[in-house]
């Protein structure tokens, strides 16, 4: 008959009790299962200037790199004018009411995180006139730099000029909503007025509503409009929006720099 073997025990009393000491002492604690906020933060912020940096000197390279050219000369393409910009028949900026050859809108609710109510653009069918010539324009599409800006904070109870009020609620803004739960609104609006002299960097191609064989000139059947590059419309001359451009790309590139450095300190000096 076999002799049967008593069970062996696991863990005698004391080496139970370093048995649980032990689990105590490698169990992670809240301290060190947090997150620390710059091994986030840092690299974040990071990301968010170097996409502005980005963005500012593709604008720089091309308006510097586009070559400058007159009514009477543009060629099929990418092209870079200087003139004044008229239309006939002018939208109304919605917020101010004031007329426009193109306008982009923002409403938003201030606060600790800014949230967008509404925002919108609009544009009218123009023309760009310089010392040459004029040719038709369509700013669908473009960017407004350095344009006519209007920006306003409105906190609740406070009366407003211009029918600013009775505007945002034709853009379906609930103001009184707003001011009886007492939030703020940030409202801003970029816009360009006919008679603007203005840069303009945009596509010349072929215009659909001119027939080539009623064109009494070559710019006659052109047409500027937004392309697959860079399209920009903006107050002022070629030189000045350069000149912002450049200075902004080179501070948030240093500023990049500065960001990326403090973030591989930290990472690796902990």
């Amino acid at each position: 008959r076999p002799l049967r073997r008593r069970p062996r025990r696991i863990h005698s009393g004391k080496r139970l009790q370093r048995h649980r000491r032990h689990v105590r002492q490698t169990k992670p604690t809240a301290d060190d299962m947090a997150i620390d906020k710059p091994t986030i933060l840092l690299p974040i912020l990071t990301a968010i200037v170097s996409y502005f940096a980005w963005s500012e000197w593709s604008k720089y390279k091309a308006v510097h790199n586009t070559p400058r050219s007159t009514v009477r000369s543009i060629a099929i393409g990418q092209t870079e004018l200087h003139g004044t910009i008229t239309t006939d028949n002018p939208v109304n900026a919605p917020i101010t009411g004031k007329p426009s050859v193109a306008y982009t809108y923002r409403v938003e609710e201030a606060g600790a995180r800014d949230r967008t109510l509404t925002r919108g653009r609009g544009t009218a069918n123009a023309m760009i006139e310089d010392h040459t010539g004029s040719v038709a324009v369509n700013p669908a599409g473009f960017t407004i730099e350095n344009g006519h800006t209007y920006k306003e904070g409105i906190t609740p109870f406070q009366e407003q000029e211009n029918d600013v009020e009775q505007r945002l609620h034709n853009l379906d803004v609930d103001t009184e909503t707003l001011v009886s739960t007492n939030r703020n609104l940030s409202i801003s609006e970029t816009r360009i007025e006919p008679g603007d002299e203005v840069y303009l960097l945009g596509r010349a191609s072929d215009n659909p509503r001119v027939e080539d064989t009623t064109a009494d000139t070559n710019q006659e059947d052109l047409l500027i409009h937004a392309g697959p590059e860079k399209s920009l419309i903006a107050l002022g001359t070629e030189d000045k929006l350069e000149t912002k451009k450049g200075w902004h790309a080179y501070v948030l590139i240093l500023v990049t720099i500065i960001l990326t450095t403090l973030t591989i300190m930290y990472l690796v000096l902990g």
